[in-house]
């Protein structure tokens, strides 16, 4: 049997349409739905490296079967002394590292405080 897959962004374009921002849950659930006209409950969620432990769960909580795909690892800092010298690129990505684990933890605390999440 041949797999058909059905690309969720075309030109750049979100195929759920939408022009205002969507909470995660709720582009997982349109994507989601989607899918599943065209028969497909398997994706391949292509994201960065430290975005996908949350996005995983919100498809997998929509009905879909998901292989985790990370792009964009960050890289260490130099070994030595330098990797203490303040830099942009690091204050970036521990920016992001912050932002994810605090998602993380909301999420934790939301699905033991109300039903269904």
């Amino acid at each position: 049997m041949q797999r058909r897959a059905a690309p969720l962004l075309i030109d750049g374009q979100d195929r759920c349409g939408s022009r205002i921002p969507l909470k995660r849950r709720q582009k997982a659930c349109i994507h989601a739905a989607i899918l599943k006209r065209e028969d497909i409950r398997t994706v391949l969620l292509v994201s960065q490296a430290w975005h996908l432990p949350r996005a995983v769960p919100e498809f997998i909580h929509a009905g879909m079967v998901v292989i985790p795909a990370p792009t964009e690892f960050a890289s260490q800092p130099p070994p030595g002394l330098i990797a203490w010298i303040p830099r942009a690129y690091h204050l970036h990505h521990s920016t992001q590292a912050l932002h994810e684990w605090l998602g993380r933890a909301f999420y934790l605390l939301r699905s033991r405080l109300v039903p269904g999440y």
